[in-house]
């Protein structure tokens, strides 16, 4: 079990003062797109449905590549980059995200946004003035202090996106940059521990249901996705008495568990093991009486086509439009 206090520590341990060690503090891989052949930077993607991305020797702002972007995106501008990037759900974490970009004609304007895997996002644009690398970041609240980028409870990703707007047939973008923090507020309730097979051999790709009533598989509140370790932590907005299962798929659901869960306590544990079977499917999303989505359903439409995590396993795909 990891306790409020030693998933504190583990987080400090990866938050050293900017400049102490800024290559392991940036969450971003790849993010001066230096690595990769030919012209791809993976594991950067394309947001949205048209353009291309495509690393170029022809300028950087550091180093030798930096990332072309071309196509037609949404209000007037050039198709995203767009990195998904796994997250501390706890809340006892915010992000700084920034960038540099370039748009040859000097005018213009370039977009910073981020989106959390439960749908809330925002953004930050700033004007291009000049043909120049222009230093872009999420922007400063009334104070001066940089715009809070915190998860709410219950998400484990965010989406970091990039992109330049104002008629601009091509734009360039290098040296981006997501920085955890301390949020220096007490940490969402929750539920941490490690998904294990009949062996005792750790499961990725695993996922957690938590929900404040029996069946958490079934429409629950929050989930989340063991990394390769088989750990996970997954969090929710209240206090109180809730029910965890963990599922994956070729394996059988696992034993249910009722926990009691606090803000600002410690870590309720849930250690469960899988056994083969089952069946191919999600349970928790596929059923007959129902159809898989990924977004919430409003007057008939997609209102919010964001992307929840624990859906993407039954043939779903994400997006970024918004």
């Amino acid at each position: 079990m990891k306790t409020t206090t030693q998933l504190s520590c583990i987080i400090a341990a990866l938050l050293l003062p900017r400049g102490a060690m800024a290559a392991a503090t940036n969450l971003l891989v790849n993010p001066g797109f230096e690595e990769g052949t030919h012209s791809d930077a993976p594991p950067w993607g394309v947001g949205g449905w048209r353009g291309t991305l495509r690393a170029t020797t022809a300028g950087s702002h550091s180093g030798r590549r930096c990332l072309m972007l071309e196509g037609g995106g949404d209000e007037g501008g050039i198709n995203s980059a767009v990195r998904i990037v796994p997250i501390d759900p706890t809340g006892a974490t915010k992000y700084l995200l920034s960038a540099w970009i370039k748009v040859p004609s000097g005018s213009g304007r370039g977009r910073v946004r981020w989106y959390f895997s439960d749908g809330s996002n925002g953004g930050q644009t700033t004007d291009m003035t000049s043909a120049d690398w222009t230093y872009i970041d999420q922007g400063t609240d009334a104070d001066g202090n940089p715009n809070e980028i915190k998860p709410s409870p219950g998400a484990t990703h965010i989406i970091f996106r990039i992109y330049s707007y104002g008629g601009q047939p091509a734009s360039f973008l290098d040296d981006c940059e997501m920085v955890p923090v301390p949020s220096g507020t007490p940490t969402y309730p929750g539920v941490t521990g490690t998904v294990k097979d009949q062996n005792g051999k750790p499961l990725a790709g695993a996922i957690v249901f938590l929900k404040s009533g029996q069946k958490a598989q079934e429409f629950a509140s929050s989930s989340a996705v063991t990394d390769s370790r088989g750990n996970f932590t997954v969090c929710t907005t209240d206090d109180g008495t809730y029910s965890v299962v963990a599922w994956k798929q070729g394996y059988r659901l696992s034993e249910e568990k009722e926990v009691t869960i606090a803000a600002g306590a410690a870590l309720a544990a849930f250690n469960p093991v899988l056994a083969k079977g089952g069946g191919g499917r999600n349970p928790a999303i596929s059923t007959a009486a129902r159809r898989t989505t990924f977004a919430d359903i409003d007057v008939g439409r997609i209102d919010d086509p964001q992307f929840q995590l624990s859906y993407l396993f039954d043939g779903n795909t994400i997006t970024t439009r918004y």
